[in-house]
């Protein structure tokens, strides 16, 4: 293993690795010094401001774009940003979760919830990845102090055991059948509380959640990386966000294809 980066003495336990295969989601306090995630702010805050897509006006968005600024892939913009999410600390966590040896970055997305942006909707992460067999898990890193106002994701605790449960894009609908879902199961909903800088919140690919909205006058600073498990090979797209990304992506990949290319790499651990 790699010198860790960002978490030099932080590991997972066995009882924690156990939580989070049951439940889902792990939420991990004070694991880096808070100063050495907030000297990334300056750099993801440049990305956003060159790289965000113009979005319509406010009154004329839809549920998925009133929830946050979303921009994909930052590492390919700036180093600075490329440190963060190659950090092979973060990686080995992640593996650890997961009990595989080795990961490969899907995407890195920066989600900022401006003030009074709405709730994101009930989802799943991996109905946007075209891979068979189709695993992956999902950190969320607060950039800011999150308060519970602010918008912080809430998990419908065991859902990930259902696997996947429509093929479709986040949106009203994944709003209305994965609320009625976690509903009809009468699965716990948990959420994380207040984040700090420093602190991690992991969760499986599959696991059903979503955000609360930004009900204060402060920006929502947060990016997210999308790991997979090395060795996963290219499955027929069966979503428009599927098919859009593997032509984005990797277009020379055909179903059956391990899932090999520049911009889903190795992430060292």
């Amino acid at each position: 293993m790699s010198e860790p980066g960002l978490v030099p003495t932080r590991d997972v336990s066995p009882e924690e690795i156990t939580r989070y295969r049951s439940d889902g989601y792990l939420v991990l306090r004070d694991v880096v010094p808070a100063a050495k995630i907030t000297a990334f702010r300056d750099a993801v805050r440049e990305v956003v401001a060159r790289h965000a897509e113009p979005r319509p006006p406010a009154p004329l968005r839809d549920t998925y774009a009133k929830a946050f600024i979303q921009v994909f892939n930052a590492w390919a913009f700036d180093p600075r940003v490329r440190e963060l999410v190659f950090d092979p600390g973060l990686a080995d966590l992640a593996a650890r979760l997961m009990g595989v040896p080795a990961l490969r970055l899907f995407c890195d997305e920066i989600l900022y919830k401006e003030p009074g942006a709405g709730h994101t909707p009930w989802h799943q992460d991996l109905s946007a990845c075209p891979f068979k067999p189709n695993t992956g898990i999902t950190l969320w890193i607060p950039l800011c102090e999150v308060s519970a106002e602010m918008g912080t994701m809430f998990f419908a605790r065991g859902s990930h055991e259902a696997g996947e449960l429509g093929p479709y894009d986040i949106s009203d609908d994944t709003d209305r059948d994965l609320g009625a879902f976690v509903r009809e199961q009468k699965l716990a909903c948990v959420d994380t509380g207040p984040m700090r800088p420093g602190d991690l919140s992991f969760h499986d690919g599959w696991l059903v959640h979503g955000a609360n909205e930004n009900r204060t006058e402060t920006l929502r600073e947060v990016i997210v990386l999308h790991y997979f498990p090395d060795g996963q090979r290219v499955a027929l797209p069966t979503n428009p966000t599927r098919e859009r990304l593997l032509g984005a992506v990797a277009p020379h990949l055909q179903p059956g294809d391990l899932a090999d290319c520049e911009l889903w790499p190795r992430v060292p651990r």
